[in-house]
């Protein structure tokens, strides 16, 4: 006689067969979308007495699934917006700039850049 455990296995041995029968493909879940990481970099170098040449940009990658992607950055000193840009691409990567801009910014200078990536999997920010 055999015992129940055995009995269950020889029942869904058997029961497997007619489970699949005529099955033609067996669907998977679709991966996960994954939010991309964000960059953002800002640099000046005085031109002269009170003018600065500011390098600036932003980038983000790793979105996933590959999509419409759009960027945005403002580059701020002391709190005051001075520069700004955006641009959109599809893929799974996008970047902005790196540009370079010349301004006249006294003898306070503070600079700061923040950005923001809005893909497939949502929004990524970043600051610098």
């Amino acid at each position: 006689m055999l015992n129940r455990k055995m009995r269950h296995l020889l029942f869904a041995a058997a029961l497997i067969p007619s489970l699949t029968a005529g099955a033609v493909a067996v669907a998977t879940p679709a991966s996960a979308a994954t939010r991309g990481t964000c960059r953002a970099a800002v640099s000046s170098t005085a031109v002269d007495r009170g003018v600065y040449s500011i390098r600036w940009g932003a980038a983000s990658s790793g979105w996933s699934p590959a999509g419409r992607l759009t960027i945005s950055a403002v580059v701020t000193n002391n709190g005051t917006a001075i520069l700004n840009g955006s641009g959109s691409d599809n893929g799974t990567t996008i970047t902005l700039g790196p540009f370079t801009d010349e301004r006249t910014l006294g003898n306070s200078v503070n600079l700061r850049i923040s950005a923001t990536v809005r893909g497939p999997a949502g929004t990524a920010t970043c600051s610098g």
